[in-house]
């Protein structure tokens, strides 16, 4: 599965607090890869609508499949 890369906004902390409460209110099993003051990386084990999720953050610029 390919990790997600989320494009923070200018709050970078204030946009992961966000990205996260909807991926629990989503019921969505999530691990955190790696957090800069721009990105936050994570992986799930399930297929998301991430298309969707866009349309609830605020804070988010971007999100972004990270294939390697």
């Amino acid at each position: 599965m390919p990790s997600t890369l989320f494009q923070l906004g200018h709050e970078p902390l204030l946009s992961q607090a966000e990205i996260e409460a909807v991926l629990r209110a989503r019921h969505i099993a999530y691990s955190i890869i790696e957090v800069t003051p721009k990105y936050l990386i994570i992986l799930t084990k399930q297929p998301v609508d991430f298309a969707a999720i866009m349309q609830q953050l605020g804070g988010t610029v971007k999100i972004s499949e990270r294939y390697e």
